[in-house]
């Protein structure tokens, strides 16, 4: 990819055009999950290596995505994994060396807040005083993890989702994603399109019909069948599903579930309001006690007593987070 490819940010992308005839310093890139930083990144490298300002094409361009540039280093461990002071040391290592092929060394940090205390402290002694031929980016979308004093040694780059257009015509357009998809991504993905993106390949309609249905239907699946990722997603379904009957009982036609709309009109004559807030309450609870490692199959049961209780059908079992705060998943 180049700086061309990537959707959004046009501010964000125009400076770092620039940035190549300055060749050093360090950079924080912070935004929200899947909103192109790293891609950025790695595109910023091209631009610095590449003799025709980042083609994609060259044999720097290609070194560089197979990861086997000499002046490109990256650090990047996963998302759940820390950064150790093994990695911090031989970054430090790398950067006292010269560049081997061009006049500027790239170092890329991602996910730079999963940087320990111990790690955290020695890059931080590295980032005072880098060397005149080294550019470090770190990326992060939990900046406030941070050290302070790392931050306020970084230029920084803020990058944003996309707006809810442009994202459904990235998605439809350029990515080949069918009408109902892109619209439903859309919101699911808050504008992130790298989010979007590794959903691709999945039957993004049919997954979340099955989820609204297996709610509505009563069906609670056992707890060793769900990850908190899993629950988070069914959460984000759920919370969309309301949403739109929320909205159409206010007047307001722009259901998110548009393949789904002859049941959502159906839907506005069974729930009140109340019923609708009390639901949104119990979901967004669910959300914060799915961090908290609380029994998955607890938290859809309560869920499902609530929709009992707002559908004025009588609830065949009490809320059940209070008994579920604090035991395990």
């Amino acid at each position: 990819m180049t700086f061309d490819d990537i959707k959004g940010n046009a501010g964000v992308i125009a400076r770092l055009r620039k940035t190549p005839h300055k060749r050093r310093g360090v950079y924080l890139f912070c935004g929200p999950e899947g909103t192109g930083k790293f891609t950025a990144a790695r595109c910023l490298a091209k631009a610095i290596q590449c003799e025709e300002g980042g083609c994609n094409e060259c044999r720097f361009c290609r070194s560089i995505d197979m990861g086997a540039h000499p002046d490109v280093h990256v650090i990047d461990n996963g998302y759940s994994e820390e950064i150790k002071i093994e990695d911090v040391r031989r970054f430090q290592q790398e950067i006292f060396l010269r560049p081997y092929q061009s006049e500027t060394a790239v170092f890329i940090i991602n996910d730079a807040h999963t940087l320990n205390h111990v790690s955290a402290n020695a890059l931080l002694k590295t980032l005072e005083e880098p060397p005149d031929y080294a550019l470090v980016v770190l990326v992060t979308d939990k900046p406030q993890m941070l050290l302070k004093t790392i931050v306020s040694r970084c230029r920084i780059e803020k990058f944003s989702a996309l707006g809810r257009q442009e994202f459904i015509e990235a998605l439809s357009r350029v990515q080949g994603f069918d009408a109902v998809s892109a619209r439903y991504l859309a919101y699911f993905c808050e504008g992130r399109l790298g989010s979007a993106l590794r959903m691709k390949g999945r039957e993004i309609v049919a997954e979340k019909n099955r989820i609204i249905d297996s709610f509505l239907s009563g069906s609670v699946r056992s707890s060793e069948s769900y990850k908190k990722e899993d629950l988070r997603e069914q959460m984000s379904v759920l919370a969309a599903w309301f949403r739109d009957i929320y909205l159409m009982k206010l007047g307001v036609d722009d259901p998110v579930n548009i393949d789904r709309r002859a049941e959502l009109e159906s839907a506005c004559g069974v729930f009140s309001l109340e019923g609708l807030e009390s639901l949104f309450s119990s979901i967004s609870s669910s959300f914060v006690y799915s961090e908290q490692n609380v029994n998955a199959r607890l938290l859809a049961a309560n869920l499902q007593a609530c929709l009992a209780q707002a559908t004025g059908q009588k609830a065949v079992a009490a809320p059940l987070l209070a008994q579920a705060k604090g035991r395990p998943a």
